[in-house]
């Protein structure tokens, strides 16, 4: 069996197993964040010494003004014109921060070169504030980085060398002024959905009232639902037992119908509201009608291995209207489809407006 092969039947799979786990209940914290509960982003610009021979070049000209304003500011003059930044490298720190954070907590940082430094491995960052998106300093970072060594991956027909301009540094971090968080008095909180949509607002919000037998959660629009804090819970500072049952509430989200393609691995992943209308397709030897239930001329006995369909010649599959993608995709497997001819079938479909869902191609 081909690697091509291989890849068809896991994208069967997916399409055949989509229809059952999309019902599922799901927690509350699984779908939605609290607003201003967000991770925070982080970024700063500094320099990493102690390369061995591996740094920026003489004509990456704002490392040579870092290193010049860097020594005076610990009073040396130096001048720019000797200055060797070999064994110096110009990097950009980056960092994703709980909100939850406390001052001097520790966090991991990432580095990446920003001149034409060829590693940092070896290296060590010096301090560098990082800011927030709003400007201001938030924390600082500075330690030895780690680019995960030299060794060489051998597989996939090549040799792939590790990536060694980008590196991280452990606990580099230390928050210095801390993120404000919900108050223990918060009377109201906004929860908004990670996938904004108008059914599944209005499901979120009909699964608190349930649980909390209190009109207390109203849809705002598709993405953010406003929740008024029982009474019971401000009294006792019980904000934290509020939101902890909030988020073990359950439910079922609701999804659009829609097809995913990727045509470079041939895998196709559909959700299962997907639907298809009547419709004749011919492609190459292949032949796929899907008719009204009971259409006159339709055969009576079933193709092997799939239920409601019949065959009409080798190359040739009659389907139900109420036939949903999984049993397209396997029909078309049954009468020998490749990937390719799978995802142009797909996208006739769509074409024709047989396919009652949004189309992504990536």
């Amino acid at each position: 069996m081909t690697k091509r092969y291989i890849i068809f039947g896991i994208s069967l799979f997916l399409l055949c197993t989509t229809i059952t786990i999309s019902f599922a209940q799901v927690r509350l914290k699984d779908m939605a964040v609290i607003r201003d509960q967000r991770e925070v982003q982080l970024i700063g610009y500094g320099l990493v010494v102690g390369l061995n021979g591996t740094g920026d070049g003489k004509n990456t000209q704002f490392t040579i003004r870092m290193i010049g304003n860097m020594m005076k500011r610990m009073g040396v003059e130096v001048p720019a014109t000797s200055i060797k930044v070999k064994n110096v490298a110009a990097v950009m720190v980056t960092a994703t921060v709980s909100p939850y954070v406390k001052s001097g907590g520790a966090f991991d940082v990432t580095v990446s070169s920003l001149g034409d430094a060829s590693s940092l491995e070896g290296g060590t960052l010096l301090m560098t504030q990082l800011t927030g998106p709003d400007g201001l300093v938030y924390a600082s970072a500075q330690g030895a980085i780690s680019v995960g060594g030299s060794n060489r991956n051998y597989g996939g027909g090549g040799i792939v060398e590790n990536i060694e301009l980008v590196g991280r540094v452990s606990d580099g971090g230390i928050l210095d002024h801390e993120f404000p968080t919900i108050s223990t008095e918060e009377r109201s909180l906004m929860v908004n959905l990670r996938s904004p949509d108008y059914t599944t607002a209005y499901r979120v919000a009909t699964a608190i009232n349930e649980t909390f037998l209190q009109n207390i959660a109203n849809p705002r629009d598709a993405g953010s639902i406003i929740i008024n804090v029982p009474e019971e819970y401000v009294q006792a500072s019980g904000i934290v037992r509020f939101i902890s049952e909030m988020e073990a509430i359950t439910f079922v989200p609701d999804e659009k119908a829609k097809v995913i393609i990727n045509e470079r691995t041939g895998t196709i992943v559909a959700g299962s509201n997907v639907s298809l209308s009547p419709v004749a397709i011919m492609h190459g030897t292949l032949s796929l009608v899907i008719e009204e239930p009971g259409a006159a001329g339709q055969a009576q006995q079933a193709a092997p291995g799939l239920p409601g369909a019949e065959p009409v010649g080798d190359r040739m599959v009659t389907l139900n209207e109420t036939a949903n993608v999984g049993e397209v995709a396997k029909a078309l497997n049954l009468l020998g489809a490749t990937p390719r001819d799978l995802i142009a079938i797909f996208q006739a479909l769509k074409s024709a407006g047989s396919l009652r869902a949004e189309l992504v191609i990536i």
